[in-house]
């Protein structure tokens, strides 16, 4: 007999166990088939508990048309990968023996992945003897991703606090290391604290994102200019641009060495003195570097130091190093020069690469779709049209005119890959977006641009502006 020909016996003699249930079960059959837990029947008088029946919402999880399903055993769904643990949750939980409801990873026709916790019940028959077993299943997917992003967000928490302590360690060592009066030891202390704070405060304000430098120059330097009467002596050139927050953090600490010192030795030590701060983007051949240059002038003579203190080593070797770039200080009789060049890796907040542009967005999750709308409107994006389904996306491709989208390539069991199909027939450039850690696209789509969630608004900037580019 041919594999054709024998699937297609077994799928009628499954077909045939689905009526016979059918009509002794009724009602109860009827409502599995309409309810919106995805739900299946599996013989369990067969080994591998082979698929007898799967409602309409199963097939909707799984991608499976329905005569693919039935027959088949009930764990080829599952993605074990080699690892025999979870085929061994299964077993127990058709078994009876399991101590709990499994979640298991289950992988969908397209490919992609999902997580479901199983509820496995046995139907037995009048003399007693299990006969099927009833199995619904509720996708935890987003619960996973949600945990899966908590866990990233403590990481990076922990990685912060720990980073953070490491500085106030270096500034407490080398306080006491420089100075035996209490009183100075405090104020080095003090001062360098309150530094660090005022950029994590800058960087708050910005969801640690990215911070402007202009904003960092201007936050850093308060305290030296406008509280003490200094700030006509403050010239700053230069764009806003926008920098990460490792370097955020390495500047402020920098700029406050360097007003310090310019308070003790330099151009505020005397009524005369000014600062000159400024910054421009060069163009290299390994890409383009951001040279910030601090010149101070009308001060007292000054010398290179015989002891180098914290504060030459932070701005020589510490911010050199945090910034993988070069740092050269100049001690001009006029007034000490530093200059600092590395690699500028800006994404402009104020590029709006959207500007008048019409977007689909296609997102199922309300409170990702607001944020997401937020953040088009904000890229300049003249209307957001938003859709939850495949169906409502389609309808709205019809009726109107897009320039780009934006697509969940994941709606509720269901991909958006007739969307991008249909995107691509009419010319209009998309991009997909996942929560999905190593999801692989489907053949068709396999080079086209992804967002992994949660992703950052300079990355959705990044990504719109390469692909209206």
């Amino acid at each position: 007999m041919t594999a054709v020909a024998s699937k297609s016996e077994e799928q009628k003699a499954a077909e045939g166990k689905i009526e016979g249930f059918r009509k002794a079960l009724g009602p109860f059959v009827v409502a599995a088939e309409t309810t919106r837990m995805p739900m299946v029947f599996t013989d369990a008088k067969e080994p591998g508990n082979p698929i007898i029946f799967a409602n309409d919402s199963f097939l909707s999880l799984t991608g499976y048309p329905r005569w693919e399903l039935l027959g088949r055993n009930f764990d080829f769904l599952v993605a074990a990968d080699g690892d025999a643990d979870p085929m061994r949750q299964v077993d127990a939980a058709f078994k009876g023996t399991s101590d709990s409801d499994p979640e298991i990873r289950y992988r969908r026709k397209n490919g992609t992945e999902c997580w479901a916790t199983i509820f496995v019940n046995p139907v037995r028959d009048a003399g007693g003897s299990v006969v099927q077993h009833f199995v619904s299943l509720v996708d935890v997917s987003k619960h996973k991703e949600a945990h899966a992003q908590a866990k990233t967000l403590v990481d990076e928490l922990n990685h912060r606090v720990k980073n953070t302590l490491s500085t106030m360690q270096s500034i407490v060592w080398q306080a006491f290391k420089n100075a035996s009066d209490k009183e100075a030891i405090r104020e080095s202390i003090e001062a360098r604290l309150f530094a660090l704070s005022r950029s994590h405060d800058l960087l708050t304000r910005e969801h640690w994102e990215s911070a402007g430098l202009r904003d960092l120059v201007n936050d850093a330097l308060e305290p030296f200019g406008v509280a003490n009467g200094r700030a006509e002596r403050f010239s700053i050139t230069g764009s806003n641009v926008r920098l990460p927050p490792k370097t955020i953090l390495a500047l402020g600490i920098a700029l406050h060495e360097l007003a310090t010192n310019a308070v003790k030795y330099g151009a505020f030590s005397n009524g005369a003195g000014s600062i000159l701060i400024a910054w421009a983007i060069e163009p290299k051949s390994v890409g383009e570097r951001l040279v910030l240059r601090w010149q101070e002038r009308n001060g007292p003579p000054v010398t290179p130091a015989s002891r180098k203190g914290f504060g030459s080593q932070v701005l020589e070797r510490g911010l050199g190093h945090e910034l993988e770039g070069e740092v050269h200080l100049d001690y001009q009789p006029n007034g000490v020069v530093c200059t600092s060049t590395f690699l500028h890796h800006e994404v402009s907040m104020e590029a709006k690469p959207l500007a008048g542009r019409h977007i689909l967005l296609l997102e199922d999750e309300m409170m990702v779709l607001l944020l997401m709308e937020e953040m088009l409107i904000d890229l300049g994006g003249a209307t957001v049209t938003s859709a939850a389904t495949v169906g409502q996306a389609l309808t709205k491709i019809d009726r109107e005119v897009f320039d780009a989208a934006m697509l969940d390539v994941n709606l509720n069991g269901t991909n958006s890959y007739p969307v991008a199909e249909r995107l691509a027939a009419c010319g209009i450039p998309f991009v997909f977006a996942t929560g999905y850690r190593d999801h692989a696209l489907g053949a068709d789509h396999a080079g086209r641009p992804v967002l992994k969630k949660p992703f950052r608004y300079p990355e959705l900037a990044c990504a719109l502006s390469r692909l209206l580019s």
